[in-house]
């Protein structure tokens, strides 16, 4: 009897540090790729706050640093944003212009972009409206662009695990290719007015150009979903031919999101004002 109690005790203690170690083995990088990309499939919103920073050094100095917050509900594909902007341009050649503040109101709310420009001199804020084009939603859904280029990153790095609001993430660095930061929103930056219209046509010779590119990834190391990202890179503006950027001028760019309150419900109510938007041609 006794001997038939202890084996009994030591197949069960077998059997329990099989499960804990099957457990607590690390997981695999892809097995992380591949459980983030489910998780993103099973988000119904999201709120998400967006820093952008951009800066070019040498005799034409610039800075211009956004602050993004918004919500999206991905069920419905409505969305909603502030955009708040501080630029400094002393070297900018249009009296008032040297250092402004815009700030933009964005809403996408049934299948209509609104759209609102403020604080800029000389210019009345007013509203717009466009539809909606086939396929421009996913641009606009951040957290699933940033998934994907996580998914299509040339190489990731695990570089260990930190909290971020609590919980427990995997921390990514991810090799990824220019095409694939395009398709991730970064080519809006050629309708800015910075001299990038031709983006798109430039980016195998862009992604010869730019230097230090850093990316990095913060997952939920148990839902895996994505709870911060930051990106930035630097690249030397007159080798594009930037038009008014002098030689030896320099250019930085660093984007950074913070991913929170998912699958939350969230309301996503157009102002009264916009209601009266006038239509243009595609904003998206």
């Amino acid at each position: 009897m006794v001997k038939k109690c202890w084996a009994m005790t030591v197949l069960m203690i077998m059997i329990f540090t099989s499960a804990f170690s099957a457990c607590s083995r690390p997981l695999s990088t892809q097995a992380i790729i591949i459980k983030t990309a489910d998780a993103r499939e099973d988000v119904s919103s999201v709120k998400l706050d967006c820093r952008l920073g951009f800066d070019v050094s040498g005799s034409s100095a610039m800075t211009l640093n956004a602050d993004m917050s918004g919500a999206i509900d991905s069920v419905s594909q409505n969305m909603q944003m502030l955009v708040t902007m501080t630029m400094n341009a002393p070297s900018l050649p249009v009296p008032g212009f040297e250092a402004v503040n815009p700030e933009i109101s964005a809403f996408i709310v049934n299948g209509w972009m609104y759209m609102s420009l403020s604080g800029m001199p000389g210019i009345e804020k007013t509203w717009m409206k466009s539809p909606v084009e086939e396929g421009a939603w996913e641009p606009q859904d951040s957290a699933g662009a940033m998934t994907d280029l996580l998914v299509g990153a040339t190489e990731v790095t695990q570089l260990g695990t930190e909290p971020v609001d609590g919980v427990e993430c995997y921390i990514l660095q991810l090799d990824v290719d220019f095409d694939k930061l395009l398709e991730a929103g970064l080519s809006s930056l050629s309708g800015a007015g910075m001299g990038l219209d031709d983006l798109g046509a430039q980016s195998e010779e862009l992604d010869n150009l730019l230097r230090n590119i850093e990316m990095k990834e913060w997952v939920g190391s148990e839902d895996f979903l994505l709870r911060k990202a930051e990106m930035s890179f630097s690249l030397n503006p007159s080798e594009l031919g930037i038009p008014d950027i002098p030689a030896g001028s320099s250019l930085f760019l660093s984007l950074s999101y913070h991913f929170y309150d998912y699958n939350v419900p969230v309301e996503i109510v157009l102002p009264q004002e916009a209601l009266g938007a006038e239509e243009v041609p595609s904003m998206n």
